[in-house]
């Protein structure tokens, strides 16, 4: 953000390693438009407010160096209005047979004030993807699970196309802390719009606003001149609001990665710097690296054995996106059943459970974690059943730490909790497991009976 009394400019980087930047200026219709500024004011501005010197000065010769040079470094690729909006579409899903979808730009515009249009979009197709696999695929979905998209994705789009204008706000109270109300243009043009002003004519109304707009850029060079009573009292303000952070913050983890399927009323503080793992219905599963169990192979050899794995330190691997890692061995989008083994017997009951499982419903990849390594060997499970993690770190424990009695959790294929179950009991049977998770998968396949 550039602020003087030349130029406002906002600089955004699109690919700062090729030097290619958007220069966003504002412009206030029907007194300024695109029209009312040539190639050389885009490119005074541009070198304002890169170097906060004139063009008109860059024959200056600076410590023996020339720096007119420079000017030629800037190509201006296109010059081109644009209107801020924040729009959610009503509809994600639609055609006669529900099968358009919108995702990404089709589906909202936002303010570009935290970078939630390319993140939400993303989010979008993450979604949609794997519902697409499944039904058109394997033909294991209905329409509803088609319908879910919207009914998961525009709820976050509207959280988000929020956030961003209250992010939008925030640019404004810096502005308004240096004098500058966007309010006041707008009160100028209904003015003008107005009689008596209104009788003169356009060139003369757009000469009029166009002093009254440098009038009102004139304070921000106190902010230049040191010992300058009134620009150090702004900055002295300036410098406060940026401490309380009621700037421009950047990164939302709350929101581009703490977001809830299926509770719309899940409270989101937008001052939120981190973001709490939680296992919660409907949220990705937090980051949780565990070791992989090996009982014939070198750890050497881990890599190879285990190649759509991401393995990192040798052995480590993340639950995150575990379903995603499975997908790659499966080919298909892969549900994780993720298993805290507490005891042998309590995970032969699981390992019978997962083996009456018709495989032709649904791909569905067994996990089992374990605590220590000799329950394991005790149990007598082998590697080509399922995925054994052993909780080295004690990162599992951690995460368990206000779930004592979780038994199962089952990931979706993009990550997101589709089921949790609990320990009602020292024991439970066979049944009772069939009848938790096909109520999971009915919920996640939104599949009725």
């Amino acid at each position: 953000f550039v602020y003087n009394q030349q130029c406002i400019l906002v600089f955004v980087s699109h690919d700062a390693s090729e030097g290619e930047w958007v220069a966003q200026v504002p412009i206030f219709p029907p007194y300024q438009d695109i029209d009312s500024f040539s190639e050389n004011d885009i490119m005074r501005m541009l070198q304002i407010g890169l170097t906060g010197k004139d063009f008109r000065d860059w024959l200056t010769v600076t410590d023996g160096h020339s720096i007119s040079g420079e000017a030629d470094s800037i190509q201006i690729k296109s010059i081109r209005p644009w209107c801020m909006s924040s729009q959610v579409a009503t509809n994600y899903v639609a055609g006669p047979n529900g099968r358009v979808f919108l995702a990404g730009d089709a589906a909202h515009a936002f303010p570009p004030a935290g970078g939630f249009g390319m993140n939400t979009g993303l989010q979008d197709v993450h979604n949609l993807a794997w519902k697409l696999a499944l039904s058109y695929s394997q033909g294991l979905c209905s329409q509803k699970v088609l319908d879910s998209y919207e009914n998961e994705r525009r709820p976050v789009a509207m959280r988000n196309a929020a956030l961003s204008v209250r992010n939008y706000e925030r640019t404004l109270n810096v502005a308004r802390t240096l004098g500058l109300d966007a309010n006041h243009p707008r009160l100028v043009i209904d003015g003008m719009n107005s009689p008596p002003l209104n009788f003169l004519s356009m060139p003369a109304r757009r000469e009029t606003f166009a002093n009254l707009v440098r009038t009102a850029m004139l304070p921000l060079a106190s902010l230049e001149e040191k010992g300058n009573l009134y620009g150090d009292y702004i900055s002295k303000k300036l410098k406060q609001i940026l401490d309380r952070g009621d700037g421009l913050p950047l990164l939302f983890p709350s929101f581009e990665l703490g977001f809830t399927y299926g509770d719309d009323n899940d409270p989101v503080s937008d001052t939120a710097l981190y973001n709490t793992p939680d296992l919660k219905l409907g949220r990705r599963f937090p980051h949780c690296e565990l070791e992989i169990i090996c009982n014939n192979i070198k750890a050497s050899d881990l890599n190879k054995h285990y190649s759509h794995l991401v393995i990192s330190n040798g052995n480590q691997v993340s639950l995150t996106d575990i379903s995603a890692q499975l997908q790659n061995a499966n080919g298909a989008p892969t549900f994780a059943l993720i298993v805290s083994a507490e005891c042998s017997a309590e995970l032969k009951i699981w390992r019978s459970f997962f083996e009456t499982l018709p495989s032709e419903d649904w791909v569905l990849q067994l996990i089992t974690v374990h605590s220590d390594h000799q329950m394991w060997k005790d149990s007598g499970a082998y590697e080509n059943e399922c995925l054994s993690l052993l909780d080295s770190k004690n990162e599992w424990k951690s995460l368990m730490s206000d779930n004592a009695a979780l038994s199962a959790v089952l990931m979706r294929p993009d990550g997101h909790i589709a089921g949790i179950l609990q320990r009602n009991g020292d024991e439970y049977d066979v049944n009772v497991l069939r009848e938790w998770i096909d109520a999971a998968f009915d919920s996640s396949l939104q599949k009725t009976k």
